[in-house]
């Protein structure tokens, strides 16, 4: 019976951590899975998404090097109010020698690898595409190496490195 129970109680923590999650604006299908490596990504989009120009966003589930599952890129992707995309569809350059032809139909494209999870601590590689005000290179770009930690409100970022 104390088995049950203890199996019981521990469903219903893991609803109330989902429901508190959805609640804060997480949708369902990442918030049930809190600290898991869907929200580790979700946690380094949104901190990589902070830091570059505001508008649309558009997730490239291919872009990192290894294809992220397309279910996990569309939950991710919801989860940030980003559409899924790729770069060839988000980016048009008359010459791509010249980067100064370049447009990006989105204000960023981002790429987020799926975490490196050890223990209490997540490391998410980052990629962005985005919009900016300079006429000889109108699309910049940077990479991130995110460092996360995992907290009892899901994972909280606790370092990062700029790669590029």
């Amino acid at each position: 019976m104390a088995r049950g129970a203890s199996m019981r109680n521990r469903a219903k923590a893991g609803l109330v951590a989902a429901v508190a999650l959805m609640a804060a604006g997480v949708p369902g299908d990442v918030a049930s899975q809190g600290t898991g490596a869907e929200a580790a990504m979700v946690a380094a989009g949104e901190w990589v998404r902070g830091r570059l120009p505001a508008g649309s966003v558009r997730l490239d589930p291919h872009r990192t090097g290894r294809s992220t599952d397309r279910a996990v890129a569309a939950r991710v992707a919801s989860a940030l109010g980003a559409e899924l995309g790729t770069l060839e569809q988000s980016r048009a350059c008359a010459d791509v020698a010249d980067p100064s032809t370049c447009r990006l139909d989105v204000a960023v494209l981002l790429a987020i690898a799926e975490p490196a999870i050890r223990g209490d601590r997540a490391v998410v590689r980052a990629y962005a595409w985005y919009r900016q005000n300079d006429p000889r290179s109108p699309v910049g770009k940077g990479s991130w190496e995110v460092t996360l930690r995992r907290t009892a409100s899901g994972w909280a970022v606790e370092g990062e490195q700029r790669l590029d």
